[in-house]
């Protein structure tokens, strides 16, 4: 292990292969708060050092300390935070002056107008600048307006839909059009060129803070950038486009759009500088496993910093899960803690052992009981495995019948038993069934009545995770179902969209007077379920035509609802404004009104409520909550017990459910909507358990933790597995495409799959369904007597938890926030 100097108590040290030191943090939360200390000692040190620090989401946590050290210095609390981070000695007098500190502008888009909120020049000059009181004259910008390079009216005029073509600058043009644009970025370039030498003749940057994106890149130095890279323009790649597209209102905006970034060389240019990188959730472990353990390259831009001395990446728990020997010491800590930590040494005994033999089994492509020695002594994981099974004795061949391995392929068959226990109508937590093939097992009428709650953050949450098992829970009719959605998803909901449907009322024979009065009895009289119940008649007979006009009466019903446009020539008033002003003049990533929140939102809505018409839901077994933390700020707030918990506590007193589902992402990794969303359901759950407690009543319900698309299950770590067949995966897909306009062709995609959200939750469950053939041998499936797993072509992972479990997973992140807020004094 190697030390790399002062960072507080926080200790950098590289673990055996790893190429840079790394210090880790239980939570996001403590990883901002060591970043403000740091660069408060760095600041201390050198009040007229040259600063570049990160925007967008990644400085969250960090800008948030800095602002309470800020305002709350001298109090104990914050003094009792620089003592416990070795730095006592700051406290001594002022709060360190930032105000001669030079900042460095990373990176910036184009073409942008710097004004925009969601320009990074307008991000430094709103959050650091005042924050830190640098004067404008102290700014190193990248403000090409302020620089004289461009004008506003160039970006309008000659660059109207927001991108520009980089070959410009290395090929000829072909046209007037296409001289002027070449000139314009010619500038640009050369304003690059200046802008690195400026950076340089300062003597580099003396404090780099940078995060480090979902394909590795650094600023929008992505793969393949050089190691001397200069600062320049660049084109984004999908993977950085779909992670900028928040910024930019949609992917539709940001595809192939351009930048200017400080180039890797100009970060590395001063040698004795300090440079971390920080990342945060399991999202970032792979890129993190890059940075760390890869031979340099440009195909992985941090391997750029392994010469730096003075570079260290500051990463959550989460971010280092694929690092194999943090991982192993991670899981000998949960051996020894397992005690205070409520477990049983036996659960957590067996959870070390089905990681380190199913890691080590995916790894050589094998099945559990084929593992041998020498496959689990190649991996820390594995050689931990071996440890805790305490000497069982050498797996001397594959056929060789090992107690362990056949244990913990036993406890993979029983995850899988289970799930099938529960689709035929008994619940996995009411269940004996653990692994007695061919025994009938029978629910529906006359089995145990069960009420499920099924939560989401996001309204395509439950439909990219488990919705191949929906139809057939819905038609066991013992189970009975509830809906709660707890955020009205606006955010996802592009401009383009809500135009495209407007549209239709605007182009038919006649415009939108004449389709008002055609559709008046579905707009103003008709019930809800009644005009849904038109769509699903229309989706089952494959009328693209009229899903769309009920689409669009479904707007228009959401428009009379919101602007209180009782008769048709009021409705037909407020659509006209919409099609003609509103929705035109709306820039993306500009603030919404609080009308087009509702308008957005309410779209979201129905999109789902159209999803579970398909399956005959009626309406009112779907709750949207609209929680209020969900706002359009840039940084949203935490959410409360009486505005956002206590509704869905009053729905779960109201359907008294024996399963709530509930999204749960590793880590929380955030605070972001499913971190929230996860604390809200965790409260209403503590405030229930409670207020029947103090009834004398109990409730014991099981929580059942889903993962889609964003995040995945490891087979250890999940205890429920279901199978699905090719049929259940195809409805799955066509309900999607059917319903989820808005997401079809999705504004905010993931990084990591360009196309539908559907055809990648489907990918996953297939590759779940391989990985799980491999553990269990290949003739496992193909010989199973039961027709679900024999024929299935995926399946899907899900954790049980007792409500004790989930609020004590819950809790631990939040009570950490919480706690150390709640002390401010």
């Amino acid at each position: 292990m190697g030390d790399i100097g002062s960072h507080g108590q926080a200790t950098a040290v590289k673990q055996e292969g790893e190429r840079l030191p790394v210090i880790e943090f239980l939570s996001p939360i403590e990883l901002g708060r060591h970043l403000a200390l740091r660069f408060l000692a760095f600041a201390k040190s050198k009040p007229r050092g040259v600063i570049a620090l990160p925007t967008g989401k990644t400085p969250e946590m960090f800008i948030k300390f800095l602002t309470l050290y800020r305002d709350e210095w001298g109090s104990k609390a914050v003094e009792e935070d620089f003592r416990q981070g070795g730095l006592a000695s700051l406290m001594g007098g002022p709060f360190p002056d930032t105000s001669e500190l030079t900042f460095v502008q990373l990176d910036e888009f184009f073409p942008i107008l710097p004004s925009h909120k969601n320009a990074f020049t307008h991000y430094v000059r709103e959050r650091y600048m005042p924050l830190l009181g640098i004067p404008e004259s102290r700014f190193i910008h990248m403000d090409l307006i302020a620089a004289g390079v461009i004008t506003a009216n160039d970006i309008h005029d000659l660059f109207p839909d927001g991108k520009a073509d980089i070959s410009l600058l290395s090929r000829d043009p072909v046209s007037e059009v296409e001289k002027e644009r070449a000139a314009a970025l010619k500038r640009v370039a050369e304003f690059c060129q200046k802008f690195d030498e400026r950076v340089r003749s300062l003597g580099g940057i003396d404090f780099f803070l940078g995060g480090i994106g979902p394909d590795g890149h650094i600023a929008f130095n992505m793969p393949g950038s050089g190691h001397d890279s200069t600062t320049r323009l660049v084109r984004l790649n999908y993977p950085t486009a779909a992670q900028a597209a928040v910024d930019l209102g949609g992917i539709e905006y940001a595809r192939d759009k351009l930048a200017m970034t400080l180039g890797l060389g100009t970060i590395c240019s001063k040698r004795d500088s300090i440079i971390i990188i920080a990342a945060v959730g399991e999202g970032k472990a792979k890129v993190v496993r890059d940075a760390l353990l890869s031979h340099v390259s440009e195909d992985v831009p941090a391997t750029a910093f392994h010469s730096h001395t003075g570079c260290v990446l500051y990463v959550s728990r989460g971010a280092v899960k694929e690092l194999p020997n943090r991982r192993a010491i991670h899981l000998q800590r949960q051996l020894d803690d397992c005690a205070s930590c409520g477990e049983s040494v036996d659960s957590v005994r067996d959870r070390v052992i089905d990681e380190g033999f199913i890691n080590t089994a995916l790894q050589q492509r094998c099945s559990i009981e084929s593992l041998r020695q020498e496959h689990l002594q190649s991996t820390p994981t594995g050689r931990l495995a071996l440890r805790t099974v305490d000497a069982c004795g050498p797996l001397s061949a594959p056929s060789s019948a090992w107690p362990p391995s056949e244990e913990s392929s036993r406890r993979l068959m029983s995850k899988l038993d289970r799930g099938l226990a529960t689709l035929k109508g008994i619940p996995a937590f009411r269940s004996s069934y653990r692994g007695k093939r061919g025994d009938e097992m029978v629910g529906g009428v006359g089995a145990e009545e069960v009420v499920f709650l099924h939560t989401a953050p996001h309204h395509d949450d439950i439909m990219l995770s488990y919705h191949p098992l929906m139809k057939v829970f819905l038609s066991l009719p013992n189970y009975h179902h509830h809906f709660a959605y707890l955020t009205s998803g606006f955010h996802s909901v592009s401009d383009s969209y809500m135009l495209s449907t407007l549209a239709r009322a605007f182009n038919c024979d006649g415009g939108v007077d004449r389709f008002i009065a055609n559709a008046s009895a579905l707009i103003f009289r008709a019930p809800y379920d009644e005009v849904l119940q038109r769509f699903t008649a229309a989706q089952q007979r494959k009328d693209n035509d009229t899903m769309g006009h009920i689409e669009t009466v479904l707007m228009l019903r959401q428009v009379v609802a919101i602007w209180d446009a009782t008769d048709a020539a009021a409705l037909a008033q407020v659509a006209r404004r919409l099609h003609e002003k509103v929705l035109p003049s709306h820039m993306p990533g500009d603030a919404l009104s609080r009308e087009l929140q509702l308008l957005k939102g309410g779209m979201r809505e129905t999109e789902v409520d159209r999803m579970w018409a398909l399956r005959g839901v009626s309406s009112d077994r779907t709750r949207h909550l609209r929680s209020k933390f969900y706002t359009d700020d840039y940084f949203t707030p935490l959410p409360t017990l009486d505005d956002d918990a206590m509704p869905l506590a009053k729905l779960i007193q109201e359907c008294n459910p024996e399963v709530i589902t509930v999204a749960l992402d590793p880590e929380g990794t955030g605070p972001d909507t499913h971190y929230k969303v996860l604390q809200v359901v965790a409260e209403a759950v503590r405030y229930v358990s409670a207020e029947r407690a103090s009834r004398g009543v109990s409730w014991s319900p099981s929580i059942w933790g889903y993962r889609n698309v964003w995040h995945r299950f490891d087979m250890w770590d999940a205890n429920l597995i279901f199978p699905t067949d090719q049929q259940l995966l195809h409805e799955m897909n066509d309900a999607f495409l059917s319903c989820f306009s808005t997401q079809k062709a999705a504004s905010f995609p993931s990084p990591y799959y360009d196309g539908p959200f559907s055809k990648w939750g489907e990918a996953i469950q297939r590759e779940q369904l391989a990985d799980l053939k491999t553990l269990l041998g290949p003739s496992y499936a193909t010989n199973h007597p039961d027709a679900l797993v024999s024929g299935a072509s995926g399946c899907i992972l899900l954790k049980e938890m007792t409500a004790q479990e989930f609020l004590r997973e819950a809790r631990e992140l939040k009570d950490r926030l919480l706690t150390y807020h709640n002390n401010r004094s």
